[in-house]
């Protein structure tokens, strides 16, 4: 992903979706990319977390590799909602640019759709549309 302003204040996000349709980052892609350190990422992960607004496996995978000298490294990903959770509460210009990015991209599929009002509806054990 990457996040971009331009001197005309047009707001520029970079996506690849993967072939499930999400992104996934790991802490370091995260804090050079919302421009923080990987510490603060992960302190705001933990944080996240332990609210109960995601389920661990449903916002983190990991794999595993084979480093040169025999051991086993094994490297965290978090998905777009883990990134969109982040970018509300982290601090910085980054975090602020992608959050007017993704207002502006709500208001456009509300206004491609139709002119019906948007209804979200709340259950006690998730949120769905």
């Amino acid at each position: 992903m990457k996040i971009e302003a331009s001197r005309t204040n047009e707001i520029r996000v970079s996506l690849v979706l993967s072939d499930d349709g999400t992104v996934w980052m790991e802490v370091e892609e995260i804090a050079h990319t919302f421009g923080v350190l990987a510490a603060s990422v992960q302190r705001e992960i933990r944080k996240i977390l332990a609210s109960g607004e995601f389920l661990d496996n449903e916002v983190r995978r990991e794999r595993s590799r084979i480093l040169p000298d025999g051991k086993v490294c094994i490297t965290e990903y978090y998905n777009l909602d883990m990134l969109v959770a982040l970018c509300f509460s982290l601090k910085s210009y980054p975090c602020m640019i992608f959050r007017k990015w993704l207002r502006k991209k709500v208001v456009q599929s509300v206004k491609a759709k139709s002119v019906a009002p948007l209804i979200l509806q709340i259950t006690t054990d998730r949120v769905s549309n």
